[in-house]
């Protein structure tokens, strides 16, 4: 089981185009093997694993080419794998348009999809029915540990938050500026605050992170990345700091004092530490993060680096 769980945090970071390397990891040191390579005939958008660890979720599309001999894109496809023997245990078609992200409830019973050019799905996860469209175009989706309620970030640069099928929160973050794509969000532990990623241009290009309460999406906090994006966060285990991980390397946020506490760079070159995807471990004690560079791994207690 907690193989499976690290295996997620690795094999986001490996995700290119059609193949997903997986690794296995020894408890009793850190220790990466490459296991297996899933290989797909189409672009693979998003993966997630099932909470129990035993299945993973890869969403992805066909590029198909028109009589104008232009590149156009099928309706999506959902493979559920069965992680111990990789084989295929069924298929989920995303009807007109490609998944951009998935999620899984914590309890397992349903799988929410943002779709790239259409409203986000929510599907029963044993019966793989619709049981839900959501507002939420080219969505990030992201479901809160209580299982009830589902954050999505679209690209109409609206953050809100559902629950039975209800708004119970919504949050624009446009204000008549020119906001890039969908946002990054990350979601703390208890479940009762979230951080925002806001990208967007005044003159310059402006790069903001909102801590909000989850109820309400009112903002707490605002802290300023000194003008370099911001690509993935997370919050700690603890829930008292906040990671992020952009073109400034990696930034850890003390929440109480809402400021800056510690800068990690891997290379002395600062222009090769752009880092692009962080995880942390399911047993809390590792920080993943990936850069040009490749992944790197840090104990999350002293932030040391560890490979």
């Amino acid at each position: 089981m907690k193989m499976n769980r690290i295996l997620k945090q690795l094999a986001v970071f490996l995700l290119l185009f059609s193949h997903i390397p997986l690794f296995s990891h020894a408890e009793d040191q850190l220790e990466f093997t490459l296991q297996s390579t899933l290989k797909f005939k189409y672009h693979v958008s998003d993966i997630d694993f099932s909470p129990d660890g035993k299945t993973i979720a890869v969403g992805g599309f066909l590029h198909q080419i028109d009589e104008l001999n232009e590149t156009i894109r099928s309706d999506g496809q959902i493979v559920f794998i069965e992680t111990q023997s990789l084989k295929t245990k069924s298929t989920l078609k995303v009807p007109l348009s490609a998944p951009s992200s998935l999620s899984f409830s914590p309890d397992q019973k349903l799988l929410a999809v943002g779709r790239e050019f259409d409203d986000v799905l929510i599907y029963d996860f044993e019966t793989k029915i619709i049981k839900q469209m959501t507002k939420g175009l080219d969505a990030l989706v992201k479901f809160f540990p209580d299982s009830q309620r589902l954050i999505i970030s679209d690209a109409d640069h609206e953050v809100s938050i559902w629950k039975n099928r209800n708004i119970i929160a919504k949050k624009s973050l446009d204000y008549d500026l020119v906001v890039l794509g969908s946002c990054s969000i990350a979601i703390s532990p208890d479940g009762k605050m979230i951080a925002i990623v806001r990208t967007y241009f005044n003159r310059k290009p402006v790069y903001e992170i909102y801590v909000c309460d989850s109820n309400t999406l009112e903002t707490k906090a605002t802290l300023k990345t000194n003008s370099k994006p911001v690509n993935d966060l997370r919050f700690s285990p603890t829930g008292d700091q906040l990671i992020t991980g952009g073109a400034d390397g990696i930034k850890v946020w003390d929440l109480k004092s809402m400021k800056e506490i510690k800068s990690l760079f891997v290379f002395k070159n600062k222009k090769m530490n752009y880092i692009s995807t962080i995880k942390i471990s399911s047993t809390g004690n590792l920080l993943a993060a990936s850069s040009f560079e490749g992944t790197t791994i840090w104990n999350i207690d002293t932030f040391q680096l560890i490979t």
